[in-house]
């Protein structure tokens, strides 16, 4: 939801920099962009963690693919890693 730019009081001067207004829009639009990727993340870890419950696995590698998939208690989560990352294990 985008709210609506604040009016200027009359009389009154207000301080103008573009390079500050330019550089915070794009920081904005960066950071939006992550906050979206954060939720997706989520999703898709929990996704992920369905499925090695539904195999019954705390640990699963794929060398093909060059991935380890370990879920870690207490707290259930999921961790993956590159395998090449590791020297090649």
């Amino acid at each position: 939801m985008t709210r609506p730019k604040q009016q200027r009081l009359p009389g009154t001067k207000g301080q103008h920099h573009r390079d500050i207004t330019k550089a915070a829009k794009v920081y904005v639009d960066v950071r939006d962009r992550r906050m979206g990727l954060n939720t997706q993340e989520i999703e898709k870890r929990d996704v992920l963690l369905t499925a090695m419950r539904k195999h019954k696995l705390a640990l699963y590698e794929d060398i093909d693919a060059g991935l380890a998939v370990e879920v870690v208690k207490p707290d259930e989560k999921v961790k993956v890693r590159k395998l090449e990352d590791e020297g090649e294990e």
